[in-house]
C-alpha cells in the first residue's frame, strides 16, 4: 500500500484525532483491556479523575500526565502492510506530540526534549525506550494475519525504525535541549522558548521561560570584589570563563580549560566554579594522578549520565608520584577535540558528541603542566590569615551570596553580551592565547563592559607553574639586557643552584650542558617570563642572535627587560644601632 493511503479515508483504514488507525477489514474492536471493570464501571485513566465508583483521586505527579490516558486514539500497526509504510506512519503519529525529536547524527534515534522542568533531556536509541515512548503516547494494537494478537509493536520493528529515514525524517533536528537561555548563530541571538533553528548544529529546543537581561554589572563586581584574587585579571578571567560557558555551544574545541589554583585550602576554588557554572548543570569528578584512563573513565561516565551538563571540574589535582607537575594527555586531548569520542570500558557503546563542555581544574597542591597553562585562562587566588577568623562583607560567597544572585548574574551576562553586540561586537587583538577566536572575541565582551588586564596573568602563572620556565626567569632577572654565550650562561646558572631544574640531564659536563641550555633557550625563544627580585616584580623576553665575537661567528642570548613594577614595602625597617 502507498505510504499516501495511510492517512486517506478508504475501507479498513480510519482517522481518529489525527491519527492514523488502520483497522483489518474495518471490525469493531472491543474496549482496551484496562477501560471497564467486571461490572461495566468506568475507571480512572485520566491521570487522576474518579470515576463513578467514587475512587480516591490519584496523587500529584512531578511529571504531566501521559496523552495515552486521555485520548481514546488508536494506532494500529499491521504485519500485513510492508514495513515502511507502518514506520513512516508511526513517525507521523508520534510527531504530532511536541516532545519528540531527533538526533542530529543518522540513524541516531530520537530525543525526548519535554519543555517540562522535571523531565530531562533523554536520548532514544534502543526498541525497549521506544516502547516506553509510544506507551505514554498512543493506544496501540497489533494485528498479525488480519488478526489482533496484542497491544505492543515488535521489538525488532522498533529498532529497525528507530534507524530508519522512513521514520526519524517525521521529526525535527536538535542538536540539543537546554534549560538555559543561550545564544546561537553569528548574530549571537538570543534563545526564545521553544524550538530554535539556527542552522546544522545550532538547533535546539529551549524549556524555559524567557530571559531577563540586566542593565548593569553591580553584582558580578560585587562578587568579583569580595574574592581573594590575586591580581586584577584573575577576577577578570573568572567573569570571561562564565561568558564562556554561557557561550559554551560556540568553538568546539575552541575553548580554554580553566586553571583553578589557591594558596591554601578553602580559599574559594569551588566558589569560583559555582560563579562560572552559573545556573547551567555542573558535575565534579575526582583527579587520578598516576593514570588517565580512571579519570577519562569517569568523563565519560558523566556525559552519558548528564548529556545537559555545562561543566565539569575536575577537583582535587595534584602531582603523581616523582611528578613536578599536574598533566595528563586526556586534559589536553579534551580541550581541543572538536567532537567527542565518549568511550571507556565498562561505559557501554561508544557514543559521539560536540565538545560544548567547559572544563576546569582546582588545586591547592602542585603546578599545573605548561602543556595544560597554554591551553588555559588561569585563576589564583591568596588567601591569608585564620579562614575562620576572615569576614566578608557579602556573607558566605557561595552558600549565600551565589545562591541569591544566581539568576541576577545570568542576567547581567546577558546584559554584557547586549552592550558587546551594542558596540558593534568589536575583537580584542590585543590578546595572546592558543585558542585566539575564543580569547578575541570574550576579550572584546570584557572591555565593552569595562572589564580590565584580561589575561594579565597568563605570562606569570606559566612561569610560576613552570617549574623550568620559573628558573629561567629566575636566570634572566639576575642579568637583565645582558647579551652572553652559552658557556656563560652555563656558569651563572651553576652559581645560581639552578643546574637540577634547567639541565638535569648534564649536571657536571660542561659540553653536554652548552648544548642542552642552547636547545632549552631555543625552545623558548622570543617567550615573555615573569619573576621577582628584591624590590620589583619583572618582565622578561629571551631573544637570541648571531655575532661576531673576536673575528668568531657566536650564538648570543639575552633577556630583554620589558617592564618593571616595584614591589611595595609594607613598613620602613628599623637600621641597627
Amino acid at each position: 500500500m502507498p505510504d499516501e493511503a495511510l492517512m486517506d479515508p478508504v475501507p479498513g483504514v480510519s482517522t481518529v484525532s489525527g491519527v492514523s488507525t488502520v483497522v483489518p477489514g474495518g471490525e469493531q474492536q472491543s474496549p482496551p483491556p484496562g477501560a471497564v471493570d467486571a461490572d461495566n464501571t468506568i475507571l480512572t485513566i485520566d491521570g487522576g479523575t474518579p470515576g463513578p465508583t467514587g475512587a480516591a483521586q490519584a496523587p500529584a505527579s512531578d511529571f504531566p500526565p501521559p496523552p495515552a490516558l486521555a485520548s481514546t486514539a488508536e494506532f494500529d500497526w499491521t504485519d500485513d502492510l510492508p514495513l515502511v509504510d507502518m514506520a513512516a506512519a508511526l513517525g507521523r503519529a508520534l510527531a504530532m506530540g511536541d516532545d519528540l525529536y531527533r538526533a542530529a547524527s543518522y540513524a541516531g534515534g530520537l530525543i525526548v526534549g519535554s519543555t517540562n522542568a522535571n523531565v530531562p533531556p533523554q536520548e532514544i536509541r534502543d526498541a525497549r525506550l521506544l516502547t516506553a515512548v509510544i506507551l505514554d503516547r498512543l493506544r496501540v494494537r497489533y494485528f498479525k494475519k488480519g488478526e489482533l494478537a496484542g497491544y505492543m509493536i515488535p521489538s525488532r520493528h522498533l529498532q529497525a525504525a528507530l534507524q530508519s529515514e522512513a521514520f526519524l525524517q517525521a521529526f525535527r533536528v536538535v542538536d540539543e535541549v537546554i534549560r538555559s537561555p543561550r545564544f546561537f548563530g553569528a548574530e549571537f541571538t538570543l534563545t526564545a522558548p521553544g524550538y530554535q533553528d539556527g542552522g546544522q548544529g545550532q538547533r535546539c529546543l529551549y524549556a524555559g521561560l524567557p530571559a531577563t537581561i540586566a542593565a548593569n554589572t553591580e553584582t558580578i563586581k560585587t562578587f568579583i570584589d569580595a574574592m581573594p584574587f590575586e591580581t586584577r585579571a584573575d577576577g577578570t578571567n573568572a567573569v570571561g570563563a562564565a561568558l564562556v560557558r554561557m557561550l559554551r555551544n560556540y568553538w568546539p574545541g575552541g575553548k580554554p580549560l580553566v586553571p583553578i589554583s589557591s594558596s591554601k585550602s578553602h580559599s574559594g576554588k569551588g566558589t569560583i566554579v559555582d560563579f562560572i557554572a552559573g545556573t547551567e548543570r555542573q558535575i565534579s569528578i575526582s583527579y587520578q594522578a598516576n593514570a588517565d584512563w580512571p579519570l577519562e573513565r569517569s568523563f565519560v561516565g558523566a556525559l552519558k549520565a548528564h548529556p545537559d551538563v555545562g561543566l565539569i571540574n575536575i577537583d582535587n589535582a595534584r602531582a603523581g608520584r616523582g611528578a613536578r607537575v599536574i598533566a595528563s594527555s586526556f586534559i589536553e586531548r579534551v580541550a581541543t577535540d572538536p567532537k567527542l569520542f565518549l568511550f571507556s570500558t565498562g561505559s557501554g557503546r561508544p557514543v559521539q558528541r560536540t565538545n560544548d563542555v567547559v572544563l576546569t581544574l582546582t588545586t591547592n597542591e602542585g603546578a599545573f603542566s605548561i602543556d595544560i597553562l597554554n591551553r588555559g585562562w588561569p585563576i589564583h587566588l591568596v588567601r591569608i590569615g585564620d579562614l575562620t577568623e576572615l569576614p566578608s562583607r557579602i556573607g558566605n560567597p557561595r552558600l549565600e551570596y551565589l545562591r541569591a544572585n544566581r539568576a541576577r548574574i545570568e542576567a547581567e551576562l546577558r546584559g554584557m553580551m547586549a552592550c558587546w553586540k551594542a558596540a558593534g561586537c568589536p575583537l580584542d587583538n590585543s590578546v595572546r592565547h592558543p585558542f585566539i577566536e575564543c580569547t578575541r572575541v570574550i576579550g572584546g565582551i570584557l572591555l565593552a563592559n569595562g572589564f580590565q588586564d584580561f589575561l594579565g596573568n597568563y605570562s606569570s602563572r606559566r612561569t610560576i607553574h613552570d617549574p623550568v620556565r620559573n628558573a629561567l626567569g629566575m636566570l634572566g632577572a639576575t642579568r637583565p639586557n645582558e647579551w652572553l654565550r652559552p658557556n656563560e650562561w652555563v656558569q651563572l646558572v651553576v652559581t645560581l643552584g639552578l643546574e637540577a631544574t634547567i639541565l638535569p640531564n648534564a649536571r657536571g659536563n660542561q659540553q653536554a650542558q652548552e648544548r642542552d641550555l642552547g636547545i632549552i633557550f631555543s625552545t623558548h625563544r622570543d617567550e615573555t617570563f615573569v619573576a621577582e627580585t628584591d624590590d620589583a616584580r619583572v618582565e622578561l623576553q629571551l631573544e637570541k642572535k648571531r655575532a661576531r665575537r673576536n673575528g668568531l661567528a657566536v650564538t648570543l642570548y639575552r633577556f630583554n627587560l620589558l617592564g618593571s613594577t616595584e614591589l611595595p614595602c609594607d613598613e620602613e625597617a628599623n637600621a641597627p644601632a
